[in-house]
């Protein structure tokens, strides 16, 4: 027995005794008052005296003094009956026996409270030994049987199941969205192509491409296998990602990586071990870039980190943080009327407002157009106007304000935490930096790149047509809201219509240095995530992520290509792998897999990890047994090991013939003399400290179970919203699908023209709409269409090409060789060609020859 449980039991033995006692001084006093009334009455006529005094008395004192008596009769009375209510025979006290009355209700009620603490103070002791796992046997037994939940891994395999669909869903969606860009691009682009322009989509997101092309070869289960050690390498060792986005110089390529390593290696960070393992990527990113710059706003400048967290926020925690946030004040805003949601304060075009308004109402053509800003400024319309459009723009600026201030706490976690790392390394880096400047790379994060998004674009989540007066409000205040979170000014020079709101700006600089301060206010990844509780109930089913081959295929050409920036040593895991993983391939199937990662290099931490599935595999049996056990076999013994509870157990099974629970012992005494020889547990004290644990675990059991019910709903809700997601994008396809073909048809299939091309030597009839039209190799070459190609040189004379055009924007080219068609036809997409184009492409390499973009373009433009 604990110390603090004999205290306890001391304490009530005492409070018991002292009840006791208590309850014979009053039957003793009882008896003494009844023997003291009787004696009072059987010497009446003693006291003839006092009588008569009492009758000598006024008729006034007399009246008064029954009067008192009688209001003290009945007090007595309903005492009388509260107290005694339960009694056959109640006792009928005199007024000067109330005193002893109250006094004994008093004892019994402080009693009453006495038992109620000592009850509060016994389970508050046996919570706080449940929370240190010390708890006697037959404790442990009732706690475990107290649980309703009677299978321990079924939310586990819940959860694991609905893991893994939801993400092969979110693999789904996000090339859905992808196709959905790329259409968007490729009708861009092609409208830009035929009005004879050079614009082109920019901002639009590029699509992953194969690591290379050509071979259409199946992954073999070998190649497999080796890509399982290579994902895990990269997955749990971030520090290899973080060099590779350094390393790498081109932002499309940044962009396609990102996407993998967020998306794919990762998962989208829907388990707690992939958020976690994706901070310590971001940490690891940090560091590295952190390290190279010179001065640190160039931290967001000239580096992937941007891109990186944009990525990152992208993700369904992002999107419902804008959702939940945003739609409560734009609502507001949208109802607002479009006169008042006007936020332009440039005098001059202020002015030439007011003026079309008066024009269109009085039919007057005005005088006062061709006015300076300086003289517009001075119109007293123009300045009642100003001071109307500030002060509406003050007042929708401070609900937005108000609103992401008091929701700093719903700040997705991750960001929060990303944020803390680059202020926290930023200070190591530039120690001299004043807390404003470091605090603006927080507000390059968490406002220009992620909440500024929302407010200027609500569509991703706001249900709302937006006219053209709030587009252009959206605009200004996400303007001002940068400079109050950013602690900036609007400058003289450059924004001086802006100037007003300075004043309104600087009183708000206390409140956003708190916010950012909050922002960063977060608790280690290890706490909030409690990775160490989830991975105990997990760590039974090995890693596995959703990915294609032809994602495989890119990452390995990737690392291929600049391991050699690493430094590593030839013994180094990564360059280990690499070298097993032999060539790069490409893959024809491009269907997404579940790759189950598998570590090449077992530690003796991983070692551990292993003799640690079994250990937990004991504990899991042991939980079962004692659910089976009945309270009445088990030893109430302080004392009572583990040991004591299989010999209990032995015999429960021998009474009643329960041949299973004796085979789950069996099991148990098994693994824990494997687990002894391995020093994994002691038997001192009867496994003690194994037992220890597993009280631990039971003691923790409910609130791991709460978490992993709400973990459930979570991801049952993410899955629906991504399928969701999906119809939306399908229904997208369709339509620009639709539209490019329209687009195509409508502009190219006029033009297509009969005849044969002049200049070539075997040149023929145009055999339709679409050719075929004939060039000799020559000919090409003096186009500068064909850079380079495999064709010997005495054969070059005799080799021939034939293009037709089968459909709008799609080109065949045969080859031939002394009029002997020479290999499969030679397949040209217009829009691969602009899109190579937009890119900077200078050269389209084919399998047996290399075509220059831009003349095979101007070459396929003359066909028309």
């Amino acid at each position: 027995m604990s110390e603090e449980e004999a205290e306890v039991e001391q304490a009530r033995a005492t409070e018991e005794a002292d009840a006791e006692a208590s309850t014979e001084a009053t039957h003793e006093e009882e008896e003494e008052r009844k023997h003291k009334h009787k004696h009072k009455h059987s010497h009446s006529h003693t006291h003839t005296h006092k009588k008569s005094e009492i009758e000598s008395k006024s008729d006034e004192e007399k009246n008064e003094s029954e009067k008192q008596k009688g209001e003290e009769s009945e007090e007595a009375a309903k005492v009388e009956e509260e107290f005694y209510s339960s009694a056959a025979s109640p006792v009928v006290f005199q007024p000067e026996e109330l005193a002893w009355v109250e006094q004994k209700q008093s004892m019994l009620l402080l009693l009453r409270a006495r038992m109620l603490l000592s009850k509060l103070v016994h389970e508050k002791f046996f919570a706080e030994r449940s929370k240190t796992g010390d708890l006697s046997a037959i404790e442990v037994v009732r706690l475990m049987q107290s649980m309703q939940e009677a299978q321990e891994t079924d939310f586990v395999t819940e959860i694991s199941a609905l893991k893994r669909n939801l993400l092969g869903e979110i693999r789904k969606a996000n090339e859905m969205g992808k196709e959905v860009q790329d259409l968007d691009k490729a009708i861009s682009l092609l409208i830009g192509h035929v009005a004879t322009t050079r614009s082109a989509a920019k901002k639009e997101p590029h699509k992953v491409k194969n690591a290379t092309q050509g071979a259409t070869n199946a992954i073999t289960p070998q190649k497999l296998e080796k890509y399982s050690n290579f994902f895990y390498l990269l997955q749990t060792e971030p520090v290899y990602l973080a060099k590779l986005m350094c390393a790498i110089e081109e932002p499309e390529e940044v962009r396609q990586l990102l996407d993998i390593i967020i998306f794919s290696l990762y998962g989208n960070a829907f388990s707690p071990r992939e958020e976690y393992l994706l901070l310590l990527f971001f940490r690891e990113a940090i560091d590295q870039v952190m390290s190279h710059v010179i001065r640190i706003m160039d931290f967001v400048k000239q580096t992937f980190l941007p891109d990186m967290v944009l990525t990152y926020n992208k993700r369904k925690q992002g999107q419902d943080y804008l959702a939940a946030t945003l739609t409560p004040v734009m609502k507001q805003f949208l109802a607002m009327k479009p006169a008042d949601q006007q936020f332009e304060l440039n005098p001059k075009m202020i002015n030439d407002a007011l003026l079309t308004e008066e024009e269109i109402e009085t039919g007057v053509k005005s005088t006062k157009r061709n006015l300076s800003e300086a003289e517009c400024a001075e119109q007293p319309e123009v300045i009642k106007e100003t001071e109307r459009r500030i002060k509406n723009l003050q007042a929708i600026c401070v609900l937005f304000f108000n609103q992401l201030v008091d929701n700093v706490n719903n700040l997705p976690y991750g960001l929060r935490w990303i944020c803390h790392q680059i202020h926290s390394i930023a200070k190591d880096a530039f120690p001299t930096s004043e807390n404003d400047e470091i605090n603006r790379l927080t507000v390059h994060f968490v406002y220009f790149k992620f909440i500024n998004l929302g407010i200027v674009s609500p569509d991703t989540f706001l249900n709302a047509s937006l006219g053209q007066e709030a587009v252009f409000g959206l605009l200004q205040i996400s303007k001002v809201l940068y400079n109050v979170f950013n602690l900036t000014k609007f400058h003289h020079s450059s924004e001086r219509w802006m100037l007003p709101l300075n004043d309104w700006i600087q009183q708000r600089t206390e409140i956003v240095r708190k916010y950012l301060y909050d922002v960063i206010a977060v608790d280690p990844p290890e706490d909030v995530l409690q990775v160490d509780r989830y991975k105990e109930l997990t760590q039974m089913v090995k890693p596995i992520i959703v990915i294609s081959p032809s994602e495989m295929a890119t990452m390995h050409s990737v690392f291929k290509s600049n391991s050699g920036e690493f430094s590593l040593k030839s013994t180094d895991s990564l360059v280990v792998i690499l070298k097993e993983l032999g060539p790069v391939e490409t893959y024809n199937d491009n269907t997404d897999i579940q790759l189950t990662l598998v570590n090449r290099f077992p530690s003796a931490e991983a070692v551990l990890s292993q003799e640690k599935q079994l250990y937990n595999q004991t504990k899991a049996l042991v939980m079962q047994l004692l659910r089976q056990l009945p309270p009445e076999v088990v030893p109430t013994d302080g004392d009572t090991s583990l040991l004591d509870l299989l010999d209990a157990g032995k015999k429960y099974c021998k009474q009643q013939g329960n041949s299973q629970l004796k085979a789950d012992i069996v099991a148990v005494q098994k693994n824990l003399k494997k687990l002894e020889s391995d020093k994994q547990v002691s038997k001192e004290g009867g496994y003690r400290d194994f037992f220890h644990d597993v009280t631990l675990d039971i003691a923790n059991r409910q609130q791991v179970r709460e978490q992993q019910k709400k973990e459930i709903l979570r991801l049952q809700a993410s899955l629906r919203s991504v399928l969701h997601q999906q119809k939306f994008f399908n229904e997208q396809i369709t339509q620009y699908k639709r539209y490019r073909t329209s687009c195509r048809v409508s502009t190219w299939q006029q033009k297509l023209r009969r005849g044969k091309r002049s200049g070539a030597a075997d040149a023929g009839k145009a055999g339709g709409a679409g050719g075929p039209f004939k060039f000799s190799y020559l000919e090409l070459v003096k186009k500068g269409v064909i850079v380079k190609s495999q064709v010997p040189k005495p054969l070059q004379k005799a080799t021939k090409f034939m293009i037709t055009c089968p459909e709008p924007g799609v080109f065949d080219i045969e080859v031939s060789i002394s009029g002997v068609k020479k290999g499969e036809p030679i397949s040209l997409l217009l829009d691969d060609l602009l899109d190579k184009k937009s890119k900077n492409v200078e050269h389209d390499d084919r399998e047996q020859v290399v075509l220059d973009v831009n003349m095979t373009i101007h070459l396929l433009n003359s066909l028309h």
